[in-house]
C-alpha cells in the first residue's frame, strides 16, 4: 500500500509574496510501522523519486529520539540539495514537530 502526500511548499523573500517561489512536492510513503519508522520518497511530478527518506522513532528514558536519513541518488543532488537550503528547512521543520508536541 502506498500514502500519497501532494503539498506546495513556498519559499522567496520575506518581503514580497510577490516573489515567493512556489514548488510541487510530492511525497510518496512506502512504509510505515507504526510506531517505530516511515520511510517515503519526496520528488516532484517530473521525478517523483529524488530521494528517500527514513524516519526513526526510539524511546529513551521517557523521551522520543527522531532520526532522519536522506538518500539521494548522487553526491551532487545532495549537495544541490544542501545549497538550496535542506538541512535548514528540515530543522525549521523539526522544531515545529517540537512545538507542536509541547
Amino acid at each position: 500500500m502506498k500514502w500519497i502526500l501532494d503539498r506546495e511548499a513556498h519559499g522567496g523573500s520575506p518581503c514580497t509574496a510577490r516573489m515567493a517561489l512556489i514548488i510541487k512536492i510530492k511525497i510518496v510513503y512506502t512504509e510505515i510501522v507504526k510506531p517505530e519508522r516511515l520511510v517515503y520518497n519526496q520528488g516532484s511530478e517530473e521525478d517523483p523519486e529524488q530521494f528517500q527518506v527514513t524516519v526513526t522513532f526510539a524511546e529513551h528514558g521517557g523521551r522520543t529520539e527522531l532520526t532522519m536519513r536522506m538518500r539521494f541518488k548522487t553526491a551532487a543532488e545532495r549537495d544541490q540539495a544542501i545549497e538550496f537550503g535542506a538541512i535548514k528547512g528540515g530543522k525549521q521543520t523539526l522544531d515545529r514537530l517540537a512545538e507542536y508536541l509541547r
